[in-house]
């Protein structure tokens, strides 16, 4: 589906398994479907959209229990439910099909729609996933996590999102991503990060995708990572996606949220991506 339609953005809400999720949309085109990290608002991909919408309907949403829509904060994340979630907006816009941007958990959350839902995908990227059960240290990885959910738990969001960001590389000083991206008010983010830190992170710490079906479901999935965050397990992760699936793994010049500290280039890199992902759907 390519809807037609003004180039302002459209803020629509629907309901599904006991939650209001809220989307905005703009631009014409092919569905871009973009899929938020850590916080879990689409906000942050406000900068790319307004860049994007000239060739493509670019939508993002505010996950369940995070921003504008609702949800019962008291269960952990389900990756499953999530990618229902993607598939309900898309159903509620009338997009059959879309080309998906998911990045770190939001990369995560893409490539369960791609084991579970591939029939609404026509490409897709997924810029630094978070993927720690693919990487060859993931026992160190996994006891850095656990000591982050540990001092939670004993201390709060606070300090636990302090030594949660001090494993992130090339980032700015200011701070988790979180925070450096558009969230809503400060008493929204701060509660989006309590939220991520209760329910959403160690979820995504034990992830563990199903590779092979990914790859038997032949989708066109591309993984990307950013020169300054080389050696990071995101960066690592994308690599190992690339060498399970077998897919291309491209890498872009920022960092891992370079798409909100610098929309223009992030599109400028991954307008030829998308470009070739369109080919390949072209391709008979």
């Amino acid at each position: 589906m390519e809807p037609a339609g003004e180039q302002s953005v459209q803020t629509r809400m629907l309901t599904i398994d006991g939650a209001d999720i809220v989307y905005d949309y703009e631009g014409s085109g092919p569905v871009l479907l973009t899929i938020a990290a850590r916080g879990g608002t689409g906000g942050r991909y406000a900068g790319l959209s307004t860049i994007l919408k000239t060739d493509y309907t670019v939508v993002r949403y505010d996950r369940r229990c995070c921003g504008r829509s609702s949800g019962d904060k008291s269960r952990p994340m389900d990756l499953t439910q999530q990618a229902r979630d993607a598939v309900a907006v898309l159903r509620d816009l009338g997009a059959s099909q879309a080309y998906i941007l998911g990045n770190s958990a939001g990369g995560s959350i893409a490539l369960k729609l791609a084991e579970y839902y591939p029939e609404v995908v026509l490409g897709m990227i997924v810029h630094e996933p978070v993927m720690i059960c693919l990487l060859d240290d993931r026992e160190p990885l996994m006891q850095f996590n656990r000591k982050v959910d540990d001092l939670y738990y004993r201390e709060g969001a606070g300090p636990a999102g302090k030594l949660l960001a001090s494993n992130m590389v090339g980032m700015a000083p200011a701070g988790p991503p979180a925070q450096s991206s558009p969230g809503g008010p400060p008493k929204q983010q701060a509660d989006d990060a309590e939220f991520f830190l209760a329910n959403e992170h160690m979820s995504l710490c034990y992830n563990w995708p199903d590779l092979d079906r990914i790859k038997r479901n032949g989708i066109n999935l591309v993984a990307s990572k950013g020169k300054l965050s080389e050696g990071a397990f995101y960066a690592r992760s994308a690599d190992a996606v690339a060498a399970g699936v077998g897919c291309p793994a491209y890498t872009l010049s920022g960092n891992h949220i370079a798409y909100t500290t610098d929309p223009a280039t992030f599109a400028a890199e991954i307008r030829p991506i998308l470009a070739k992902l369109k080919e390949l759907n072209s391709v008979p």
